[in-house]
């Protein structure tokens, strides 16, 4: 008996025509995939500890002792007492003599001193964009004054106006009769500065040894006569790698270039290489408080191919989306932070995966002393596939702590999270895993060369799903090497 080629198609539905069916292995492989753009997105929205502006201490430093009654007997003893407040930059002095100050008759006020005197109190209260205007309005009044344009540079260098504070420090330098002390300080500020528009250079190493690189199954019999893969092991080095300048314009604005990639090399498994370069360009705005910055970007991917895959690296897919990172200041100890991206994915071989993918984190950093600090979060992933089995929403927590001992540091990471996904696949369940992460850092502060620190790490990975073949477990003992220039 025989078929036509007719016959034949109408055996079958479209669906299972225009794309053959994926094994295991393919399914472990794509799986195995999207949890490394997960993780390296959480990798990316991990905080550090707060990082505050420091301004160098270039005010004289003088006190002067008078009671409330001598201020109310005595005005020109109030005004010397407002002014010396004023000159040494004590902010809580000057906020107890203003109302005083205020109650004088007009003709023994200097109008200046108002703006001045509330200009430093908002900068002691920590209203930095405040503070600005107000110096920057008693300044306009009195631009001979050389203090008051030495503390208007330093509020503008608290608020993060890195382009304007220099351009006051300039004016304070060129001053004739500037003191010895004062120029020090003022050469050490405009060379911090200038550090802050410079090219920024980053680099990590680790060196890799994975016992389970492709993520098998710990049981490789899945029923039915179906089995995993074998976990395979590889040694090697992932290296990330990093610059950005940043362009800085009136009022706290910014333009930024970024340049990232991360790759990992196997020398004695090249069949899991694989290399990322993404690159961005934006526009943000900070002050003391506030830092909001929004990136265009493109990103490419090569990979070698896995188990199926050679040992040459090939083009695998790119990315092209937006990111959008803020971050707030609550308080000295308390500060929050916010990333998120979409993107549009397009793979070359691998069709079934293009689609698009939406990433928020939301994170806070508590520092208790200077040196403790910890640190939490959570994520959501969504990630948009073609097919169903390969669309899935994460939601995540995690939570750290940083402690600095006698020499050494040490870092605590944990992290949980649930992922779902669309629809059923290869066997015919719709996928849930159960995701766990630990991972403890430890450093020498005194052991370093050239800048270079190193930092032991061990990690440990489960996800439980309720199709075994994506159960797994991974245990890494790795050693990490940082730099910045």
């Amino acid at each position: 008996m025989k078929l036509t080629l007719s016959a034949i198609l109408l055996l079958f539905p479209v669906s299972v025509l225009a794309h053959s069916p994926k094994s295991p292995s393919e399914h472990l492989d794509d799986h195995r995939i999207a949890d490394e753009r997960v993780r390296e997105n959480i990798q990316d929205a991990l905080p550090t500890q707060p990082k505050q502006t420091v301004v160098p201490n270039i005010q004289p430093q003088q006190t002067v002792a008078l009671s409330e009654s001598q201020l109310q007997q005595h005005p020109d003893l109030l005004e010397r007492a407002l002014i010396a407040a004023l000159l040494q930059g004590n902010g809580e002095n000057a906020s107890l003599l203003l109302p005083h100050y205020q109650k004088l008759p007009e003709n023994l006020q200097e109008p200046t001193f108002h703006l001045w005197a509330k200009a430093l109190i908002a900068r002691w209260r920590h209203q930095y964009t405040q503070s600005v205007r107000l110096y920057r309005q008693a300044l306009a009044q009195q631009p001979d004054w050389s203090v008051l344009r030495l503390q208007t540079a330093a509020a503008l260098l608290s608020n993060k106006e890195f382009d304007a504070a220099e351009a006051q420090f300039r004016k304070v330098q060129s001053e004739n009769q500037l003191p010895a002390g004062f120029a020090q300080e003022i050469e050490s500020v405009l060379l911090y500065i200038k550090r802050q528009s410079r090219w920024q250079f980053s680099g990590n190493t680790t060196y890799i040894n994975d016992k389970n690189i492709n993520n098998a199954p710990r049981n490789p019999d899945l029923g039915g006569g179906w089995r995993g893969d074998q976990a395979e092991s590889g040694q090697g080095l992932a290296v990330n790698l990093g610059t950005n300048k940043k362009w800085f314009w009136k009022n706290g604005l910014f333009n930024e270039w970024r340049l990232d990639s991360n790759s990992k090399f196997y020398w004695n498994n090249k069949r899991f290489n694989e290399a990322n370069v993404r690159a961005s360009m934006g526009i943000g705005y900070q002050n003391a408080k506030n830092s909001i910055t929004v990136l265009p970007f493109f990103e490419q991917a090569w990979y070698a191919g896995g188990k199926k895959g050679n040992e040459t690296l090939r083009r695998f897919s790119n990315s092209r989306g937006i990111a959008l990172e803020a971050t707030h200041t609550f308080s000295p100890k308390w500060q929050g932070s916010l990333t998120a991206e979409t993107a549009q994915n397009r793979y070359r071989t691998r069709k079934h995966l293009n689609g698009n993918t939406h990433f928020v984190s939301l994170s806070a950093v508590y520092q208790h002393n200077p040196s403790q600090a910890w640190f939490g979060g959570i994520d959501w992933h969504r990630n948009n596939a073609r097919d169903g089995d390969d669309s899935f929403d994460r939601i995540g927590v995690r939570a750290g702590w940083l402690q600095d001992w006698k020499g050494l540091s040490t870092r605590l990471i944990t992290s949980y999270g649930k992922k779902n996904y669309r629809s059923a696949g290869f066997f015919n369940k719709t996928q849930r895993n159960r995701e766990l992460g630990v991972q403890v850092s430890v450093w020498h502060r005194a052991v370093h060369w050239q800048g270079l620190t190193p930092r032991l790490t061990w990690s440990y990975t489960k996800t439980d799903s309720n199709i075994p073949l994506f159960r797994y477990n991974k245990q890494r003992l790795f050693l990490e090497i940082n730099k910045q220039f």
